[in-house]
């Protein structure tokens, strides 16, 4: 399932869900992006498990093996992506909860 997001720069955060299903959202390549943890599932209840975020759509896995292209958002942290970033696969365990705010327009073409 791929998701579409933030088109211009008054768009709100979106909240999502990592399944132990992969899933991607769509970026704005001009865009940095703020990714947070939200230390809970979709069902509300406390979960600090990692969300695994991948910048290529290949051997995505819910694990902390060493690997390029990989980002590990742990329990109650935020992580910067971009700008330059086009798509973003994303994938946990027990659904936890996190939240996508798009940052300021870059200037420049990606």
């Amino acid at each position: 399932m791929s998701q579409s997001a933030f088109a211009t720069e008054t768009d709100h955060g979106i909240t999502l869900a990592a399944a132990a299903t992969a899933n991607s959202i769509t970026l704005d390549p001009n865009r940095e992006y703020t990714f947070f943890h939200l230390s809970v599932t979709a069902a509300g209840a406390a979960n600090v498990t990692a969300i695994f975020l991948y910048f290529t759509s290949t051997a995505i896995t819910a694990d902390y093996t060493a690997g390029e292209e990989k980002l590990v958002l742990q329990g109650g942290k935020s992580q910067v992506v971009g700008p330059g970033v086009h798509e973003l696969w994303y994938i946990g365990t027990d659904v936890p909860v996190f939240s996508v705010n798009a940052g300021r327009q870059q200037l420049g073409g990606f």
